[in-house]
């Protein structure tokens, strides 16, 4: 590497440097974003499973409280 070339690299290093804190924790913070959006990914579809399966649970309640009233 010439001279020229190292000067310009330790020219971006100084100034990015105050900036490495601030990008550390952004970049902390968007991975803590992307992995609740994918917990809230999960709990909604087990929500919808357990939907589903309330609606089972009720049309065969229903079903049995029907047939119940028939046999009176």
């Amino acid at each position: 590497m010439n001279s020229k070339t190292q000067f310009a690299l330790n020219l971006i290093g100084e100034a990015i440097s105050p900036y490495l804190p601030l990008i550390t924790v952004a970049t902390g913070l968007i991975s803590e974003i992307i992995d609740i959006y994918e917990t809230a990914e999960y709990n909604r579809k087990i929500c919808d499973v357990l939907v589903e399966r309330m609606i089972l649970a009720n049309n065969a309640i229903n079903t049995l409280q029907s047939r119940k009233q028939k046999n009176e």
